[in-house]
């Protein structure tokens, strides 16, 4: 953390503190449900999306609206 508010110039600092303190971190499951509420209604037949990671339990999340 701190070699990264290095990078700013010292006025920027107290932004750049502001901004890390409003970025949310969504789990898997709230980035399948905020995706399958953006594309719900916007497709005229089914949407599937199937998320790409590493193999664990977590890694394997569809997403089916339709």
């Amino acid at each position: 953390m701190r070699s990264w508010l290095l990078q700013f110039n010292v006025e920027e600092i107290p932004l750049a503190i502001r901004v890390l303190g409003a970025i949310k971190f969504w789990g898997r499951s709230a980035l399948s449900d905020a995706l399958a509420f953006s594309v719900a209604g916007r497709f005229q037949k089914r949407f599937q999306a199937l998320g790409l990671g590493a193999p664990t339990a977590s890694a394997n999340h569809l997403i089916l609206v339709g």
